[in-house]
């Protein structure tokens, strides 16, 4: 596991994973990180992607993220949250 290992890296790689169809969706694929990345830091990049559904209005909860099968939506909701983050980086 890398220690060094940032929320927004987890967020890009998961958002590779989904888009590349190794993974079938939000929860699985940060999940596959664990060999990256440590369970805070996964912890945290579900809890940003929650924060970036809370801010655009939506209903969010773990139990909607384990259910974004859909790949287009679930890529946007990476895109939106890594913009949100890398934006307040700037």
């Amino acid at each position: 596991m890398n220690s060094g290992t940032t929320v927004l890296a987890v967020l890009r790689k998961a958002r590779e994973l989904l888009a590349s169809g190794q993974s079938a969706g939000v929860i699985s694929a940060i999940g596959s990180l664990r060999d990256h990345a440590s369970a805070r830091v996964r912890d945290l990049a579900y809890f940003a992607l929650l924060d970036t559904l809370l801010l655009s209005g939506g209903e969010a909860s773990i139990a909607m993220l384990a259910e974004a099968d859909s790949r287009p939506e679930a890529i946007e909701l990476f895109d939106d949250t890594i913009r949100r983050i890398t934006s307040t980086l700037h």
